[in-house]
């Protein structure tokens, strides 16, 4: 019997010629990721340019923020002019073109149904009522008035709701933030636990994880050793790193095999060690500009080892319990205080966004600036602020006339929210305009105040309000959350929402011509501090 190759996927695990020798031994192997990438775009070459007459490129229909057409949609109308889109559903047929049952479904549910877009025909309801009597096309009126009937809700019986919900809430920031955007989402993953089906395949190095413990461990070495930052010169920020980088790759069995398999995956990881080097050199001149200096790394908050609990009430019976963990918190000592600031790595640039706070959609910063200051642990400690620090600087783009300015600008600039009182503690060297370092600016009119509506800076008393409004806020997700809200309703929001890289789109079976997003209203700095009673009105 003629024995067939059967593809595998180890290929990735294999060299050049180990595969090249399984290859003429008829041992063949499945195509890795790289060369399916590349397959897909010759296939799609091929189909292009096949065509003797008509070429017609078809996608799934659906509003802009739940469907991502494919690119090749894009770059063919880019090359050509006067083309547009069509809607399939135009060119639905009329009664005097149905020839069949399925045709006849087809067409009566288009009309009637609530994505049409028109007044529906009496003529097509009267068409459905006589078939509903008809021996031979009742099934099919059945089944066209079940289809332009259909709710797709989801809700919990209360007696399954009081066994799910009985107890205390433990949640997370990121928790919050998930049930904020769908909480049909926030239902699946946590309290139905439903997971991707998992795939035998071997996953890319997850760069951000290898970040964090490379800048983790310095900031535990620097504080064990009592060295301070800011008096290393350039070439000792080079060696330590250098020095972690490799004894994290020499302790990691997989990332010591992940970085001897293949040259491209010793450049992975050498492009990851410069990026952590430029990071470090930019931390240690934002540290220079300042007083702050990092005192704790992989702080955790909700465990007995870390800070301790994080515990808000919900109601009389029941409490929320919020865990995480705080990337870095830097300290600096005045007047006989001391002040913290949080400050958490993301691999690229990230903005603190008021709008987000203000519907609950990101709160991490605020929940992390709450968990130290509500901590037994830290009651001597004043934060007064949280910033998003890029790893990975974000390209500089420019016109050629500006380039050798904008070359010069900091990258790494981190964006949060802050008690202006202390602006001084982190760039004691504003003067003027916008810090090089953090999203604070400085006018002579309002001091380390400019530009109040769109700087991090926050007065004192809106300070305070701010941190009351993040714990209600938290409160206010919990109670929705113990109540079985599991909506099938994610949130848009100028366009935006959670459905495009949602995983659990199979099963909601969201749609946006039934279903209703819950639309949320864009919301600046200045309209939650006036909404929470502004020492000063925000414009």
């Amino acid at each position: 019997q003629k024995q067939f190759p059967v593809p595998v996927t180890f290929d990735s695990l294999l060299t050049d010629d180990e595969r090249r020798a399984a290859e003429a031994k008829e041992f063949v192997m499945a195509a890795d990721s790289w060369r399916k990438l590349a397959e897909r775009q010759y296939l799609s070459y091929i189909a292009f340019t096949r065509p003797g007459q008509y070429l017609y490129i078809s996608y799934p229909g659906g509003d802009s923020s739940s469907s991502a057409r494919s690119q090749f949609v894009t770059a063919i109308m880019s090359l050509f002019e006067g083309l547009s889109e069509q809607f399939a559903g135009d060119e639905v047929g009329s009664l005097d073109n149905i020839y069949g049952k399925g045709e006849l479904e087809g067409l009566l549910c288009s009309k009637l149904g609530r994505d049409d877009g028109h007044e529906a025909d009496e003529e097509l309801y009267t068409l459905l009522n006589t078939m509903k009597a008809d021996s031979d096309l009742g099934k099919a009126a059945e089944s066209v008035t079940n289809a332009i009937s259909y709710e797709n809700e989801a809700k919990l019986d209360k007696g399954v709701v009081s066994k799910l919900f009985a107890g205390d809430l433990h949640s997370s920031a990121t928790r919050l933030g998930i049930f904020s955007a769908c909480p049909y989402q926030y239902f699946a993953k946590y309290t139905l636990g439903l997971e991707e089906r998992d795939e035998f395949k071997f996953e890319p190095l997850d760069m951000g994880n290898f970040y964090h413990l490379v800048l983790d461990a310095m900031v535990k070495k620097c504080e064990s050793e009592k060295i301070d930052m800011t008096e290393l010169v350039d070439d000792e920020i080079t060696k330590m790193v250098d020095e972690l980088c490799e004894k994290i790759l020499t302790e990691s069995s997989f990332l010591s095999n992940f970085r001897t398999h293949s040259l491209h995956n010793a450049f992975i990881i050498e492009s990851a060690r410069m990026k952590l080097i430029n990071c470090v050199h930019a931390m240690v001149e934002m540290l220079k500009a300042g007083t702050f200096r990092p005192r704790r790394s992989e702080v955790k908050f909700g465990w007995d080892d870390g800070l301790g609990e994080f515990k808000l009430a919900i109601d009389k019976k029941r409490n929320v319990y919020l865990r995480g963990k705080i990337d870095r918190l830097d300290i600096a000592e005045i007047d006989g205080e001391t002040a913290a600031v949080v400050f958490d790595y993301k691999r690229s640039g990230k903005k603190f966004n008021w709008g987000d706070l203000y519907h609950g959609l990101d709160m991490q910063l605020l929940v992390y600036t709450l968990a130290v200051k509500l901590s037994p642990k830290a009651r001597d400690i004043i934060v007064v602020g949280g910033f998003f620090v890029p790893i990975e600087a974000s390209p500089v783009m420019s016109l050629p006339g500006e380039l050798e300015k904008k070359s010069q600008g900091f990258t790494h600039k981190a964006k949060g929210f802050f008690n202006g009182d202390y602006a001084g503690l982190l760039d004691s060297g504003l003067e003027s305009g916008w810090s090089r370092y953090y999203n604070l600016a400085c006018t002579k009119k309002d001091g380390t105040y400019g530009y109040y509506g769109t700087s991090g800076a926050i007065k004192a008393l809106d300070f305070d309000n701010v941190l009351s409004f993040a714990k209600e806020k938290i409160i206010e997700i919990a109670k929705r959350i113990v109540t079985g809200d599991i909506n099938v309703r994610p949130y848009q929001l100028n366009g935006k929402s959670p459905c495009p890289n949602c995983v659990y789109k199979p099963v909601c079976r969201f749609d946006w011509q039934i279903n209703d997003y819950n639309f949320l209203t864009l919301k600046r700095k200045g309209d939650l501090l006036n909404e929470l009673g502004a020492a000063d009105e925000v414009d």
